[in-house]
């Protein structure tokens, strides 16, 4: 369990992988908020002090790294993102893949897998550790 309720943006168009991912992060004591697009993602965001995103690369309003920039621009400080995509082409496209603060998770996703890229961006990025 982790010391301090960090909380994670999930964004995600399919309700199944964002319960799941939701089921999956708040069983390690992290506290979720969900979104099914990139502009509830930025609703969340403006209201709520996130650590982490998780956001899927294909979003029916804007791609999960153009929903991260722009999330990005609205506060200047360090926000880790871990991407989930099906499609491993569109992974090796993100611009975010230059930035140590990103990290990407294909599907089919395995909760060993997510936990440990998130808890690597905790680590690194919120805590300040290694």
């Amino acid at each position: 369990m982790v010391q301090e309720p960090y909380s994670i943006l999930i964004t995600d168009d399919d309700e199944g992988v964002r319960c799941s991912l939701q089921a999956v992060v708040e069983l390690r004591g992290y506290r979720t908020y969900l979104a099914s697009d990139g502009s509830e993602a930025l609703e969340i965001f403006r209201s709520e002090h996130i650590h982490v995103c998780i956001l899927d690369v294909n979003l029916p309003d804007m791609t999960g790294d153009e929903a991260w920039y722009q999330i990005r621009q609205e506060e200047d400080r360090v926000l880790p993102c871990v991407f989930v995509t099906g499609d491993a082409a569109s992974a090796n496209r993100l611009r975010a893949l230059e930035e140590p603060t990103a990290d990407v998770v294909t599907k089919p996703l395995t909760k060993e897998r997510v936990i440990a890229s998130l808890e690597t961006m905790i680590r690194r990025f919120v805590q300040g550790v290694g």
